[in-house]
């Protein structure tokens, strides 16, 4: 423990792994859990982030936040993830931040506070790499319009071989489908839409570990 209060970095092990990079510790996590940031890294910055939903202090409750893609408002995980999967409002709602309404597709979860700039660009870049390494459980190589996010789908389309498929756009596939199924069409395609990002990802939201990087500012 240091004078700050928080765990002190500077250990027998830790001395060790710095003498030695293959003794260093790993903190790389399974695919079903959240992001993970070492407490002695992350709680510096999260340490007074309230959450805007249950107004508990983030760390306090859980040291998870929900991170939204396109604003810089504070939520736990528990709590946005909560507001995102209600079935009481409208979808365009429930896809806005509860405090300055601005749309977001996605949510990160971790338990590193950041808010705008650099920082937040390159968490959601590692977010979006990761989950393209994943297969979409929605696409069949047999049906071009099984996945119908198409070409904005976060996830991985691929043949059999593994090669990847270039999909349509997402108004094409809509359009394919009218054409289809005409009597059912418009039913089928407002509630498939209607669903959230987290929803068509599923609740094991993939995971990232990472490593602290020059100019995070931690």
């Amino acid at each position: 423990m240091d004078s700050s209060g928080f765990p002190s970095r500077s250990t027998s092990s830790g001395s060790a792994a710095a003498t030695n990079p293959s003794k260093t510790p790993s903190t790389k996590l399974s695919a079903d859990a959240a992001v993970f940031v070492p407490s002695w890294l992350a709680r510096p910055a999260a340490a007074d982030k309230t959450c805007g939903i249950c107004m508990e202090n983030v760390w306090g409750k859980n040291a998870r936040f929900g991170i939204l893609q396109n604003c810089r408002h504070c939520f736990c995980l528990q709590c946005i993830r909560t507001w995102r999967q209600s079935s009481e409002m409208e979808s365009k709602t429930i896809r806005s931040c509860p405090e300055c309404r601005i749309h977001s597709h996605f949510v990160i979860p971790t338990a590193m506070w950041v808010d705008e700039g650099p920082e937040k660009d390159k968490l959601i870049k590692a977010y979006l790499e990761n989950m393209s390494k994943k297969i979409c459980k929605y696409f069949k190589p047999s049906d071009r319009d099984s996945c119908k996010f198409g070409n904005k789908c976060f996830y991985r389309h691929q043949n059999a071989d593994g090669s990847l498929v270039e999909s349509d756009s997402p108004n094409d596939i809509s359009r394919r489908i009218r054409q289809n199924l005409p009597h059912m069409s418009d039913y089928f395609l407002d509630a498939h839409m209607d669903e959230s990002w987290e929803e068509y990802l599923g609740p094991d939201l993939l995971a990232l570990a990472l490593d602290r990087q020059p100019g995070w500012g931690y």
